[in-house]
């Protein structure tokens, strides 16, 4: 049995939100062209880094149909996002 981590809600969706920052900064991609290509606004794309706002899945969804992180796939984003997070 896989013992669950003590991580409050702010705590889950700030790591979720350095994991956006990092793979964003891997793929070379600015705020602004990450909004672009997920429909959102900059402010948006800063609130999830920050961990001001929480990542829904739809957006999860997008990044993988849009390919915007090219080689996830989206068990793998799901995973990063997700479930590490939430194990």
């Amino acid at each position: 049995m896989t013992k669950r981590k003590k991580m409050s809600s702010n705590d889950r969706i700030s790591t979720m939100g350095r994991r956006l920052y990092q793979l964003r900064e891997i793929e070379g991609l600015t705020i602004e062209e990450l909004s672009e290509q997920l429909d959102v606004s900059p402010r948006m794309i800063y609130n999830y880094e920050t961990g001001s706002n929480a990542l829904s899945i739809e957006v999860i969804v997008k990044m993988y149909e849009r390919k915007v992180f090219k080689d996830r796939t989206l068990e793998e984003l799901i995973d990063i996002f997700i479930i590490q997070i939430y194990k």
